[in-house]
């Protein structure tokens, strides 16, 4: 999937997610990849590549491995995570600094990336509005539990159609990046596919909207959602 990213009225940048099937140390995982770069103008006052990676056990639906590698401006990350839940603990590894850490972690705990996924297999149907699902997610060495909050159904004006979709909002941290607890909006597809057709953030400066560009190898291709 791809999509375009804008500032404001400006088309700041380009993001893509990928899902493939990939053996890992002898055990076969999903493989998410998701990469974000920004174009025209944005590009020269503050350049982004993005890319963060997960890989997650489909049936026990519990991350494995995370991968961080960003340059945004000045600032650079690269940091690589291994989920070991017999242990319960996660091994961070800090490239950047050359440095291994390891921190405890609880059964039911989700990467960053893999966290849009878990939400997309779940079972929609059951969704309705002001639901709240109560998430853990690991990052940058602690673990935040957050809430994903159901807004109802929508219809969504795209370049393919309006389509149907379920609206939520993730209860994010206030005062880092974002204006207030409820600043980040996510659409997915209301049916088996569940894509992740648009986000648009509220910033401290401004807001981020992305919305679907093309895709493609979808896992239910005789949806209609497109029609």
């Amino acid at each position: 999937m791809t999509y375009q990213v804008s500032y404001g009225l400006v088309n700041a940048g380009i993001a893509n997610l990928e899902l493939k099937k990939e053996s890992l140390d002898g055990k076969n995982y999903l493989h998410i990849i998701g990469t974000g770069v920004t174009t025209g103008i944005t590009d020269f006052f503050f350049k982004v590549e993005d890319r963060y990676e997960s890989y997650f056990d489909p049936e026990t639906l519990r991350p494995y491995r995370f991968i961080r590698k960003i340059k945004e401006g000045g600032h650079t990350k690269d940091k690589e995570i291994y989920f070991d839940f017999i242990k319960n603990e996660a091994k961070v590894i800090n490239h950047k600094k050359n440095r291994t850490e390891y921190f405890p972690i609880e059964k039911d705990i989700l990467d960053m990336l893999f966290s849009a996924y878990y939400f997309r297999a779940m079972d929609f149907t059951k969704l309705k509005e002001n639901d709240v699902i109560d998430l853990k997610m690991f990052y940058d060495e602690t673990t935040y539990p957050f809430q994903l909050k159901v807004l109802g159904r929508e219809l969504v004006k795209t370049k393919f159609a309006k389509i149907s979709c379920i609206k939520v909002i993730p209860l994010v941290e206030r005062g880092r990046i974002f204006k207030e607890k409820e600043s980040l909006t996510l659409w997915f597809s209301d049916d088996e596919n569940k894509i992740p057709i648009k986000l648009k953030a509220s910033i401290l400066v401004g807001s981020i909207d992305m919305e679907l560009e093309n895709y493609s190898g979808l896992a239910h291709p005789r949806s209609t959602i497109f029609n």
